[in-house]
């Protein structure tokens, strides 16, 4: 395991990277993996990087990481609790649902009603023309 760095030829800025060998019987060749550190300021200091592909830095990482369970029964309540919680709301959307969908047919026109209302349109048209 070493260190290397590299430095930008258009930007000027010095990168660093941990190398290591990893050695690949099938090719019977030994290969580099780079792993990004950081860059490097004016003064040789290596600038930890925030994290690898927009993933956070490992120490904030850490401290947003949840707790491990303490009481798996007490995880299982929580669960059932959404789970009813989720039921209800569920069921009271279906409900509504129903509603519209009675509302929609109970308002449905016949053929005939809507030649009556082409008819009363026309006439109107006539008259106003």
């Amino acid at each position: 395991m070493s260190i290397t760095y590299r430095k930008d030829k258009k930007s000027g800025i010095t990168y660093a990277y941990e190398c290591t060998s990893v050695w690949v019987p099938e090719l019977r060749q030994a290969r580099n993996h780079r792993k990004y550190l950081g860059r490097v300021d004016e003064d040789g200091n290596i600038i930890p990087s925030t994290g690898r592909r927009g993933r956070p830095a490992i120490d904030k990482v850490s401290s947003t990481k949840p707790e491990a369970a303490a009481d798996p029964a007490a995880m299982l309540k929580e669960r059932d609790q959404e789970i009813a919680t989720l039921k209800a709301e569920n069921e009271h959307l279906r409900s509504l649902l129903a509603g519209i969908s009675w509302l929609l047919k109970d308002a449905a026109l016949t053929e005939e009603e809507i030649d009556q209302a082409e008819q009363s349109l026309q006439k109107r048209s006539r008259k106003s023309s």
